[in-house]
């Protein structure tokens, strides 16, 4: 039993130590790759540093030459400019005095003409307003004559039926008051009868 114990102690001892082994052994995997992957890094930055302040170097010779260019340019351009105004002002006053003339001439032109369409507007709306009043009364003439066309045939026929209605009523009284006297006189007759049998 005892033999037993110390087995198993020295048994779970061995595997405990190689169990601690075993990830030390890990660690030392992750802890190389580490320190390689930020030895890489490093060294990456370095480039990087060089490599962007060389570009920025190279991009702020070129600027300053493109500067350079355009300044020079600029002065010749100025300096080009400077000559053709010297030798242009006399033409371009000269130019600009006939465009005044033309423009004055086109307005004068325009002027008139616009002037001259008002007018014949003025006249065609006097018009337009005397024909419309015109149009306008000769379409109520025609309204009140057809109104009195309508009112006098209305009128008309309302006394046509009220001489229809008269005569029907004169009729239904006339066969009325004849039938009474026909009913009165043959009631007479037969109580004379009547009477004559009583003294027969």
């Amino acid at each position: 039993m005892s033999m037993c114990c110390i087995l198993c102690i020295f048994v779970v001892s061995y595997v405990y130590l190689l169990y601690l082994m075993y990830i030390c052994y890990i660690l030392c995997v992750f802890v190389v790759s580490y320190v390689y992957l930020l030895y890489l890094m490093c060294i990456c930055c370095i480039l990087c540093i060089f490599v962007v302040s060389y570009v920025y170097v190279l991009y702020l010779m070129y600027i300053c030459c493109i500067l350079c260019v355009f300044v020079v340019l600029m002065c010749i351009c100025c300096t080009l400019m400077y000559i053709c105004c010297t030798l242009c002002v006399c033409v371009v006053s000269y130019v600009y005095l006939f465009y005044l003339m033309f423009m004055s001439c086109i307005l004068c032109i325009f002027v008139i003409s616009y002037v001259y369409l008002l007018y014949l507007m003025y006249i065609c709306c006097i018009l337009c307003v005397c024909v419309v009043s015109y149009v306008y009364l000769l379409y109520l003439m025609c309204i009140c004559c057809i109104l009195c066309i309508f009112v006098v045939s209305y009128v008309y026929v309302l006394y046509l039926m009220y001489i229809c209605c008269i005569m029907c009523i004169c009729c239904i009284l006339c066969v009325f008051v004849v039938l009474l006297c026909v009913f009165v006189v043959l009631m007479c007759i037969c109580y004379n009868m009547r009477v004559l049998v009583f003294l027969l």
